[in-house]
């Protein structure tokens, strides 16, 4: 049996923090013995973690990183007997992979959830440097995989494409639908557009409020958007000023995503700066919803112009508030979009393709 220790910063709500646990319940546990260390606090996700049969430990790490700590992991890791450090994003990295040398960890491997084009030079030279002392990369996508070769100067031979994937989407009950749209206002036959993430300013959810009130005139239209973070309230009056308080629903952070996408009509990621390949866009493909995405990062890998959905240029809300009228007005467009979704994710993105691979890796 292998034992494998999982690092990441904390178990917040997001797609790098669900792939974690995706990894650690799904695969044999015949075969695999894995726990999650979390360096700062646990998080609101290790409940679901730890009742799947998850061991999680929190080291409550604050301030920066210091040899006193990465010994105490080394420690930690000695202690174990753990053969695999698989950590997840550059902060955990560095503690983790500096952790694990140390220790003496025969693997070591970095997953990698975003595009590093956008950090400082002095970040890159770390991330090269860094690289130096780990065995695999791991890259949610192709553009990821990209940054990483030109960034910090990685062998494309040392990096594998793993996409973020999801579990088979359970449809919502037929009689759980009218439900829904009584909770959130929204009439029978309305044409409602989710969006599912963390709201932070880089997401670009102000571009998709701003298309929608250039849609004002249009009848029956709703926007869900799904989550929570700092850019909440600054959206929320960015919609009282452009007149669409109304048609815009934040439902804050949600666990019955699927009984929300079983009412949405389509998907819309609105990313305006950075992306590795959002696992909400798996979700969506997987409901069988049409997407609409912004041209970065890892989105068209899974959003196939004009396949199952549409791109667009990213911060150009007027593109987004034409592809969102066009599948509005074309109903048929809309359901052959949305089959060709379904059938993208069972080819690429289901939890059992992106299993299997990181089994091989682990082998």
């Amino acid at each position: 049996m292998k034992k494998i220790c999982h690092v990441v910063e904390e178990l917040r709500i997001g797609g790098l923090e669900r792939t974690v646990i995706q990894i650690a319940s799904g695969l044999e546990r015949s075969l695999y013995s894995q726990e999650i260390w979390c360096l700062r606090e646990k998080g609101v996700l290790a409940e679901e973690a730890e009742n799947k049969g998850i061991a999680v430990k929190q080291f409550d790490f604050q301030g920066g990183i210091s040899l006193p700590k990465i010994i105490k992991l080394a420690d930690e890791l000695k202690r174990g007997k753990f053969q695999i450090v698989h950590s997840h994003d550059i902060y955990p990295s560095v503690w983790a992979i500096a952790a694990a040398a140390f220790a003496g960890v025969p693997y070591k491997i970095m997953h990698c959830q975003s595009t590093y084009y956008a950090l400082p030079f002095k970040d890159k030279i770390k991330l090269k440097l860094l690289s130096l002392f780990i065995d695999r990369f791991i890259a949610v996508s192709k553009a990821v995989k990209l940054s990483l070769e030109k960034c910090a100067l990685i062998s494309a031979k040392k990096i594998e494409v793993v996409y973020n994937c999801c579990a088979r989407f359970n449809r919502s009950p037929e009689q759980k639908v009218p439900e829904t749209l009584r909770e959130f206002g929204i009439k029978e036959g309305d044409f409602v557009i989710a969006s599912i993430s963390r709201l932070e300013a880089h997401k670009g959810h102000s571009y998709l409020v701003e298309a929608l009130s250039g849609l004002k005139d249009v009848q029956g239209l709703k926007c869900l958007i799904i989550g929570d973070g700092p850019a909440k309230r600054d959206l929320e009056l960015l919609c009282e000023s452009l007149g669409v308080k109304g048609e815009v629903i934040f439902t804050g952070m949600r666990s019955d995503i699927s009984r929300i996408l079983s009412v949405a009509s389509v998907y819309v990621q609105p990313s305006a700066l950075r992306e590795g390949l959002p696992l909400t866009l798996a979700e969506a493909a997987s409901a069988g919803l049409p997407l609409i995405a912004t041209n970065i990062g890892g989105n068209p890998e899974i959003v196939r112009d004009p396949v199952n959905g549409f791109i667009v240029e990213p911060k150009d809300p007027q593109a987004l508030a034409e592809k969102i009228l066009y599948l509005r007005n074309n109903p048929e467009k809309r359901k052959s979009m949305g089959e060709n979704s379904q059938k993208l994710w069972r080819e690429s993105f289901s939890e059992e393709v992106m299993l299997g691979k990181i089994r091989k890796i682990y082998e």
